[in-house]
């Protein structure tokens, strides 16, 4: 509870540092009057850490350490959508991560695991303009992110029978946050979210950042991303967190 209400004072001191260096700025009124849409579409090399928590019956539960095992992406997607008109904003995002890895690795008596792990994420928000300026934007978000999360442990050993595990997540939180964007120049921007948040897990937070250059045909993003997870010390999910580099194509209609 006391690392939740860490987080929770941290992001809230950003955002109001940020809130009030806009009110230094002269703002400018968001005059679209239409819904402006948008489509992206990502390449993201996410890197795994956190443990998987097993439970066994009449034992104690078996802790896998995800990070030493999966480096193997299957498949993966990412995509978002925005909707954007005078100073409200809806953005939904969607993640599909396929991973899975055999390994030599010493668990109790076990020598060898193979680890699968598949799973979707869905992000809805609404956003509402806090400021806008010809050289920047900044929207104040509320949602929630839904985590499905399917795994498969099978671990063998010399002198024991396999053992075969399989377990899943459904983990509804809500969320806040802030989305924005910063011109360098004509071209050239740099565009960032961050939201944090709580309901089944114990706490979800994201952040990324990116620069991005706008052509006439849409925009190239190379972004930064990472989604994290943290349940209670009885569940599945323990410090569960993606994180990497991505390439971005947006396209605006």
């Amino acid at each position: 509870m006391k690392k939740i209400i860490k987080y929770i004072l941290l992001f809230s001191s950003v955002n109001l540092s940020i809130f009030n260096t806009s009110l230094l700025q002269a703002a400018e009124p968001v005059s679209t009057d239409s819904w402006q849409h948008s489509a992206t579409i990502y390449a993201w090399l996410p890197s795994i850490d956190g443990e998987l928590k097993y439970e066994l019956e009449g034992d104690d539960p078996l802790p896998i350490d995800a990070s030493k095992i999966l480096d193997s992406l299957n498949m993966a997607f990412m995509g978002t959508y925005e909707a954007r008109k005078e100073k409200w904003l809806i953005l939904g995002d969607v993640i599909y991560l396929d991973l899975g890895e055999k390994k030599n690795r010493d668990i109790r008596l076990y020598n060898k695991v193979e680890l699968n792990l598949n799973g979707w994420q869905l992000g809805l928000y609404g956003g509402h303009n806090l400021y806008q300026t010809s050289s920047s934007s900044l929207y104040l978000l509320a949602g929630f992110r839904y985590l499905s999360i399917e795994t498969e442990a099978n671990l063998t050993s010399n002198i024991l029978s396999p053992l075969n595990l399989s377990q899943d997540s459904d983990l509804w939180d809500g969320v806040i946050g802030l989305r924005g964007n910063t011109k360098i120049n004509e071209n050239w921007y740099i565009p960032y979210h961050a939201d944090i948040g709580t309901g089944d897990s114990d706490m979800t937070w994201q952040a990324m950042i990116g620069i991005g250059y706008h052509a006439s045909w849409g925009d190239t993003i190379l972004a930064y991303r990472h989604l994290e997870w943290d349940q209670g010390d009885d569940d599945l999910l323990q410090n569960l967190s993606f994180y990497g580099p991505g390439i971005a194509f947006k396209f605006h209609f």
